[in-house]
């Protein structure tokens, strides 16, 4: 993530002139979650909400409103943060430091010295179609041989259930594999 904030900043101040200290990012699922969980908000631009605040209203609420909102705020945060939906990065070390020793910068948690890093993480975004028209199907398998070698097989397999428009459905997906991962298959 931070090179891409960082290409982000770059382009941001070529665009505007303008040197901005950071990015935040915060994804589709990530936002939606956030705004179940803060209630009352409907996510729209019509003039009549019928009692309900439109995003910028509560957003702006919650941000600049009392500081009874802060732990509020702070609890529904941290979800999309673990959960990489969230993300800052700033310019100054200092609070970059802060980021990563908290994990806010996208990365994924550091491990203690001499433990093996060994995460495996897959991450899908939907940028076309409904997520719901796609059948998936994930198979994790570990084996060990005689010489005591772990061998782990991650098998993803996609079914598109739109017969009438299959080309509808696009998506982008990254894969986060250990550092000793040998890919022997796309």
């Amino acid at each position: 993530f931070s090179n891409s904030a960082q290409n982000l900043l770059k382009f941001y101040q070529e665009s505007k002139g303008v040197k901005a200290n950071g990015v935040i990012i915060l994804d589709g699922q990530g936002l939606s979650r956030l705004l179940v969980n803060l209630g009352n908000i409907e996510p729209t631009d019509k003039k009549e909400t019928k009692g309900k605040e439109s995003l910028k209203e509560a957003l702006d609420k919650l941000i600049y409103g009392s500081s009874k909102n802060l732990p509020k705020v702070v609890a529904n945060l941290e979800t999309p943060f673990r959960e990489k939906h969230l993300m800052i990065y700033m310019r100054d070390p200092v609070l970059a430091s802060f980021i990563d020793s908290e994990n806010y910068g996208g990365g994924f948690a550091k491990t203690l010295k001499g433990e093996r890093d060994e995460f495996l993480g897959v991450l899908e975004f939907v940028t076309g179609g409904k997520f719901s028209e796609i059948k998936r199907d994930w198979e994790f398998e570990s084996t060990i041989d005689k010489n005591f070698l772990v061998k782990n097989k991650l098998t993803l397999t996609y079914a598109n259930q739109n017969l009438s428009n299959p080309s509808s459905y696009s998506s982008r997906l990254r894969i986060y594999l250990p550092p000793t991962t040998n890919v022997t298959k796309v």
